[in-house]
């Protein structure tokens, strides 16, 4: 039986079903489920793959910086040490904002997923 919850006393439970009040006596409720939204869970999923993605685009965005693979010591733009720093600076920023973009994605498609929690037993 689904329903939404209208009231409870020492003996019924009571839930509005199809316009309809429904009443079920406690002592024959063996589960109670209790339907809720993936919001949550979205939201911190998007937030790590945010932040991932955020530091990975300041990895490449030191790239201005630094040098590529295979060149010498003397074609360098900058030091490793001031690459780092760059670096840094620039995933203090950059890993946040994309982490908060990430959960509000992450936050919108988690409230698209239905979830149901047991609550009794």
């Amino acid at each position: 039986m689904e329903g939404a919850f209208l009231a409870t006393n020492d003996r019924m439970f009571s839930l509005a079903r199809n316009g309809q009040r429904t009443q079920v006596q406690l002592s024959d409720i063996e589960r109670l489920w209790v339907r809720g939204r993936s919001t949550g869970r979205g939201a911190v999923i998007g937030a790590a793959v945010g932040v991932i993605a955020g530091i990975i685009l300041a990895q490449r965005a030191t790239r201005i910086c630094g040098w590529e693979q295979g060149e010498e010591e003397g074609d360098r733009r900058c030091s490793l040490g001031e690459q780092a720093a760059v670096f840094g600076k620039i995933a203090v920023v950059v890993g946040p904002v994309v982490g908060a973009v990430g959960a509000v994605v992450g936050a919108g498609i988690g409230f698209s997923i239905p979830t149901w929690r047991l609550r009794f037993p």
